[in-house]
């Protein structure tokens, strides 16, 4: 039985935090949740209104902050539907197929992220008070 690929690879958060710090990792991963959902639901309205550079778009943002994030799954998803919507036709239905899949993913790949970001508040322990 093959093992199931994570969510997430969690080394690619720690990265940014080595990168950057891990006030700074924090923050980007807080504004990628902020992005996600609409970015996910531009690709549903993209398809839906057969706007395939919407879709497009959409799916080639999603797909790049995914890599930036380790969310390699949905990253794949969103590379194959950029790719189809670059022939201008969403209304195959291989598109359809990946939109549905992107949505269903969405909360799983923000739980995952959440507990990363959980994991990198964590290290910087309970927020200072202030007073003196």
């Amino acid at each position: 039985m093959a093992t199931p690929e994570p969510v997430i690879a969690p080394e690619a958060i720690r990265m940014l935090a080595d990168a950057l710090d891990t006030e700074s990792a924090i923050d980007l991963v807080d504004a990628f949740l902020g992005e996600l959902t609409t970015l996910v639901e531009e690709i549903q309205q993209g398809v839906r209104h057969a706007d395939a550079d919407s879709a497009r778009r959409a799916a080639h943002t999603l797909k790049s902050n995914c890599r930036t994030f380790g969310l390699e799954h949905l990253a794949s998803l969103c590379a194959e539907l950029e790719v189809l919507a670059t022939s201008g036709d969403v209304a195959q239905p291989r598109v359809g197929a990946l939109a549905r899949q992107i949505l269903a993913y969405r909360p799983t790949a923000r739980s995952a992220l959440e507990e990363q970001r959980a994991a990198l508040a964590a290290e910087l322990g309970p927020p200072a008070r202030g007073g003196a």
